[in-house]
């Protein structure tokens, strides 16, 4: 992670606890199971005393990823970091990743929900659009989640690529035509792509672009964190799509 420079000085070490994992595996339709050994890993000791205003005072934008939130504690670190962020004028952007093997705590959908009033970008998966909210159809949601004070919503789609919503703008981005061979991770790809585009100014359209070949890059290999790559990458894959996409006109 240092490598990659990630700052790890708040990272700490608990020499009783074991590390969290998570194993996926596939059936023969390619539908994914999960098995989490996290609520009693070193990461559920986690509590908002970890969390204080010097830890965050150069974050300009906080990620949250639902399916972190499977304690009433780290729910509570998430909430205070969050509001320390917000306070300085920062964003938050929010992926639910709902696991339906984590489901089962009667906290977590409340956990979920309470993150939206903090929301600036929203990121489900088609699905997801329509579980935290009282609308059961995509163009209710989309217009109860904007109402929150959700300013961009993405919706991922996988192989028919995503779809962009704001006040003002309706957008369907296609996905690459690429091999796909695992595609586990692929949605965090997405996700980090295109929040990382968007702070560092990129405009929505080329933003979208980048995400959707970043989630096409991590489908073509084997493995969540195999398929990770940079823009000279992602340049070089676009590239070839759009090659590509002018051999079929």
């Amino acid at each position: 992670m240092r490598q990659d420079g990630v700052d790890t000085s708040a990272i700490t070490v608990l020499k009783e606890a074991v590390t969290g994992s998570a194993f996926v595996t596939y059936d023969k339709t390619g539908e994914r199971h999960f098995i989490f050994n996290i609520t009693n890993s070193a990461s559920a000791q986690l509590s908002a005393s970890h969390v204080s205003e010097p830890l965050l005072k150069d974050c300009t934008h906080f990620h949250v990823m639902g399916s972190s939130l499977f304690s009433s504690r780290i729910r509570e670190a998430m909430n205070k970091a969050i509001e320390i962020v917000k306070r300085q004028g920062g964003s938050v952007s929010f992926d639910p990743n709902i696991r339906k093997e984590m489901l089962g705590s009667p906290e977590m959908r409340e956990g979920l929900t309470s993150i939206l009033k903090y929301t600036d970008i929203f990121l489900p998966s088609g699905p997801e659009l329509t579980l935290l909210v009282r609308a059961d159809t995509e163009e209710a949601a989309i217009e109860e989640l904007l109402t929150l004070g959700i300013h961009e919503i993405v919706v991922k789609r996988g192989r028919q690529g995503c779809g962009y919503y704001d006040a003002a703008r309706r957008l369907s981005v296609p996905a690459l035509t690429v091999n796909e061979v695992d595609p586990t991770g692929a949605g965090d790809c997405f996700a980090a792509t295109y929040v990382t585009c968007r702070n560092r100014g990129m405009p929505v359209e080329r933003s979208l672009r980048y995400a959707c070949a970043s989630g096409a890059r991590a489908v073509m290999r084997t493995g969540p964190m195999e398929g990770t790559a940079g823009f000279t990458d992602l340049d070089a894959l676009l590239a070839h799509d759009d090659l590509s996409e002018a051999g079929h006109a």
